[in-house]
């Protein structure tokens, strides 16, 4: 019946033929090429006819691949000037159409700040004073690979997209619970303030007391609410070059971030995207 069916198609077809190149090789009846348009295979296709066919199946296949976004990766020590040559030298040689950066855009000003702390004091302060420290090491109060983006996006003449939350962002994003367990911490840390200014007088150990409290109480807390934010940002930052490749004709970026990420980075672009990873290249 099947075979019946088949032979009718192809004589029905017949006439079509002329319109497409004839080779000289006939196919044989029995002989399947690939799978789509050129599974069914009729006994009187000529070798021209398959390759044709099979050209359209690959078109077909392959298009959406040929389409994805490819993003070229590297992870980076923040700080590190080496690196930041490496950023300079994958740029030019990759000429993406727009450059990510695992950093913020914005850090808010003092009305954030306040509703910041209180959101979240623990972690907040903490982090604060290590921006704060960061900021003064390093010139311009820039990390040394946003310094050497910069330069790299200047140079190509591409947008330069920081695409992490801000301090600001990531407190707010933590679930509520996290503001009352700090504002618990912090009630221990003023009673135990309380009792060093009571019963140590002004000295070295004073003071020590006073480093270690906030070392002891803030500091374990403030490293725990950093680790557990990490996939929340890389979320966010995956949602983040989404919205680029969609709005834009970005098809081809350099995304850089810190070494903690590319792993997770790897696994979560891969669904979408043609990734290279080009850490410690």
């Amino acid at each position: 019946m099947i075979p019946h069916l088949l032979h009718s198609i192809s004589v029905t077809l017949r006439p079509l033929y002329i319109f497409l190149p004839l080779g000289t090789t006939s196919v044989p009846p029995h002989r399947t090429q690939g799978s789509g348009f050129s599974a069914i295979v009729f006994p009187h296709y000529t070798g021209a006819t398959i390759t044709l066919l099979q050209a359209k199946e690959d078109l077909l296949l392959r298009g959406s691949e040929r389409i994805r976004p490819k993003i070229s990766m590297i992870g980076v020590d923040h700080c590190s000037r080496k690196d930041g040559k490496r950023i300079l030298r994958h740029a030019e040689e990759l000429r993406p159409n727009a450059i990510c950066i695992e950093s913020a855009e914005s850090q808010g000003g003092n009305r954030k700040i306040v509703l910041g702390i209180l959101r979240n004091p623990v972690f907040l302060i903490p982090h604060l004073f290590y921006s704060l420290i960061f900021g003064i090491t390093l010139k311009g109060g820039s990390s040394l690979d946003l310094v050497y983006a910069k330069r790299a996006a200047k140079k190509l003449g591409v947008q330069l997209y920081q695409i992490d939350y801000s301090d600001y962002e990531m407190v707010f994003s933590m679930h509520i619970v996290w503001t009352l367990v700090s504002w618990v911490m912090v009630t221990v840390f003023l009673l135990g303030l309380a009792y060093v200014i009571l019963s140590i007088p002004i000295s070295l150990p004073f003071f020590m007391s006073i480093f270690w409290l906030f070392v002891i109480l803030f500091i374990p807390l403030f490293l725990l609410l950093l680790h557990l934010g990490v996939p929340a940002r890389n979320q966010h930052m995956m949602d983040r070059i989404g919205n680029i490749t969609k709005s834009s004709a970005s098809k081809k970026i350099f995304l850089i971030t810190g070494k903690r990420h590319v792993r997770d980075f790897r696994e979560r672009l891969s669904a979408k995207y043609d990734v290279e990873d080009l850490t410690g290249r």
